[in-house]
């Protein structure tokens, strides 16, 4: 309350009577000083403040990170007018760990102007100090492998109906990652476009059979339809790819629901998958890369996750997502696989 009577007062002074303040060069931060200087991450980390001076001040607190950038985000806080002399406390959180430096401004209240500022670095977690020291870029080769996570969480990307005029776009960022897919081609897509089938092989990716035709009313209203589509599909692979021997079936649609069906698949050898999460690229005419980006990332809980693309000509937005999704799994610790008969059990 005292300190609140004398800014009213001298505010008083300042605007009514007309009585100037002493200038603010005389203002400035006496000391300023953590209270703990290690801590971790999501703990609080208290500072105080203490001024010296005549006028009334303001004091503006900002965090940088260990290579001096801003970061607005932790805490940016302008305080009400102060009496220089005041001492203030502070309290802040970082949820990272890291080299962080606290830097405190003292500000003119009327002019804005900058008259002092001091700086405290702090250790937020199990940090070395070396972090603070500029490193040379990083290689493509040394980025690479600092990305390459460790253990057992593993993605499975998946994409079907093609091959398509987008095929060479999923190939493209496939490659750039060093990541190997699965492609559940149709028949009637590999018919036309040959060339792009044997370029998803080639390139080390695995290639399984989703039937010729993705007819639901044809293949599904008898099972024998669905063998010969199989089996049609499998002849036009093997006559592209010298060797192609792969027993990986994706049901248009799923296998849900299908007993009759799936014993059908089973009983030629066949395993089938479905998938854990769809990424949504199928749910409107076309859905924005964020949107299928977002529909992957906030629903991934599984250690081992199989995920549903399309590689069709009109999902333009699919191969823009990959970029985001393959850097959100390599972030959570996920590495990348293709599927073979033994990832799963038929599901």
């Amino acid at each position: 309350m005292r300190k609140w009577t004398r800014c009213l007062v001298l505010l008083f002074l300042v605007f009514i009577i007309g009585v100037k303040p002493v200038k603010a060069v005389n203002n400035e931060i006496k000391e300023l000083k953590c209270s703990n200087k290690s801590i971790k991450p999501m703990e609080n980390i208290e500072y105080t403040i203490k001024t010296d001076g005549d006028d009334l001040i303001q004091v503006e607190f900002k965090v940088f990170d260990h290579n001096k950038k801003e970061i607005l985000s932790y805490f940016q806080n302008y305080s009400p007018p102060f009496a220089a002399g005041d001492s203030i406390k502070v309290n802040t959180k970082f949820n990272k760990q890291g080299i962080y430096f606290i830097k405190v401004y003292l500000k003119n209240f009327l002019s804005n102007e900058i008259v002092n500022e001091k700086e405290i670095k702090v250790k937020c977690g199990n940090v070395i100090e070396e972090i603070d020291i500029p490193k040379k870029t990083p290689s493509k080769k040394e980025e690479e492998k600092k990305r390459e996570p460790k253990g057992e969480k593993i993605a499975y990307l998946t994409f079907d109906d093609g091959p398509s005029a987008n095929t060479y776009k999923v190939l493209e960022v496939l490659d750039k990652y060093n990541i190997k897919g699965t492609f559940f081609v149709l028949g009637k897509n590999a018919e036309k476009n040959k060339k792009t089938l044997k370029k998803i092989y080639d390139d080390g990716h695995v290639i399984g059979n989703h039937s010729y035709s993705h007819d639901y009313n044809y293949i599904y209203s008898d099972v024998d339809n669905l063998i010969s589509e199989i089996k049609r599909t499998d002849e036009l692979i093997k006559s592209v790819i010298e060797g192609y021997n792969n027993k990986l079936f994706r049901f248009p649609g799923g296998s849900f629901h299908r007993t009759e069906a799936k014993e059908a698949v089973d009983e030629l050898g066949y395993k089938h998958f479905n998938w854990h999460i769809d990424s949504g690229d199928t749910r409107e005419v076309l859905v924005s890369a964020d949107k299928i980006a977002k529909n992957v990332l906030s629903n991934i809980w599984r250690d081992k996750v199989v995920i549903l693309f399309h590689d069709a000509g009109a999902k333009k937005t699919t191969p823009d997502a990959l970029p985001e999704i393959i850097e959100g799994l390599l972030d959570r610790g996920y590495r990348f696989e293709p599927l073979v008969e033994e990832s799963f059990n038929s599901f």
